[in-house]
């Protein structure tokens, strides 16, 4: 329970307990001079008045808090829904540069690796040609023969 009922729990226990001790006295009627009328009414409908009027003030105060409280929270929850949707905004802009410059360092690498891979194939293909070429070189010139005539 919260201090402020406690409280209002204290006050009536209080309250109550001097009504039952006093109560012929309560009952009794009394003049009130509220400074532009005098009234004369029982002291325990004049007591009642006043807790009254004293509740109806707490009452209305409490209710303006927490119509401000609730004003508060919806002022703060659009305020955080609208940070919540710039954060993502950004982030996505964030995540669409980190996007783009993954895809042109890839393209780079991408260029890179076609020519790495151009310039073996090319250096590849010589030395296959080359060793096709011994392998099956022509005889262009007639082997001489040792035993037979010669020019000379």
């Amino acid at each position: 329970m919260k201090a402020k009922g406690v409280i209002y729990i204290l006050a009536a226990a209080v309250i109550v307990t001097f009504a039952v001790a006093n109560w012929g006295i309560l009952i009794g009627s009394v003049d009130l001079n509220l400074l532009f009328a005098r009234v004369q009414a029982p002291l325990a409908l004049l007591l009642l008045l006043f807790a009254g009027l004293i509740l109806l003030l707490d009452l209305s105060v409490h209710a303006i808090r927490e119509y401000g409280w609730t004003r508060e929270r919806r002022t703060l929850a659009r305020e955080l829904e609208m940070a919540r949707l710039r954060a993502d905004k950004e982030e996505e802009s964030r995540t669409g540069a980190l996007k783009v410059s993954i895809e042109t360092q890839l393209a780079a690498i991408r260029t890179q690796l076609d020519r790495v891979l151009a310039t073996q194939a090319t250096v590849l293909e010589r030395a296959t040609v080359a060793r096709v070429a011994e392998d099956f070189e022509p005889e262009l010139i007639p082997p001489r023969d040792s035993r037979g005539p010669g020019p000379h």
